[in-house]
């Protein structure tokens, strides 16, 4: 038999087959060469396919890992780099759905009382710096009043110093006149 032997050539299985001890013919299996060929390519590219769904699932779980929290760590470094430069005025983005949204809250919150302390203290040194002008303003006013006091008296004084020194030109004028007449009378 002509396809018997080409299963021989093809190393398949061939058995005799004996029912109830009798011979009634052979029995062939080829496992075909063809077939099992067949077969490990779609086990390879079913095996690619799913290494192909694994790396996009995979790639899809970085992305959403990322925007769900890589995103918002880079942010809060912004945020943070911007509160050292002192710049109070930048806002946090708040988003739904923030995985760290108390602690991005606290942190706004954080910001919104550095803002308010410092606006205190620039106003309590306005404040201070308004004080010292007022008490400066303050001992200015009697220390001009002595001033002029001093000056008014300085020149009451002068004029008295003058009548003095008038009245002791005229006594030696006189002095002298009357010595002078005496003098002559001798």
């Amino acid at each position: 038999d002509e396809e018997l032997s080409k299963m021989y050539v093809n190393n398949a299985l061939v058995l005799d087959l004996h029912v109830n001890g009798e011979y009634v013919g052979k029995v062939a299996w080829d496992d075909n060469k063809e077939e099992l060929d067949r077969a490990k390519r779609a086990y390879f590219g079913g095996g690619i396919y799913l290494w192909v769904i694994m790396l996009i699932c995979g790639y899809i779980m970085l992305f959403l890992f990322y925007r769900s929290f890589i995103r918002h760590v880079g942010e809060l470094a912004k945020f943070s780099e911007e509160i050292a430069k002192g710049n109070l005025d930048v806002e946090l983005p708040i988003h739904k759905n923030n995985f760290f949204g108390n602690f991005v809250e606290a942190f706004d919150q954080m910001r919104e009382e550095l803002k308010d302390s410092r606006l205190r203290e620039i106003e309590a040194e306005r404040a201070r710096k308004e004080m010292v002008t007022d008490l400066g303003h303050d001992i200015k006013t009697p220390i001009s009043v002595i001033k002029v006091a001093c000056e008014v008296l300085d020149a009451k004084a002068r004029k008295r110093l003058e009548k003095i020194e008038s009245d002791k030109c005229n006594v030696e004028n006189k002095t002298d006149n009357t010595e002078s007449e005496t003098e002559t009378e001798n």
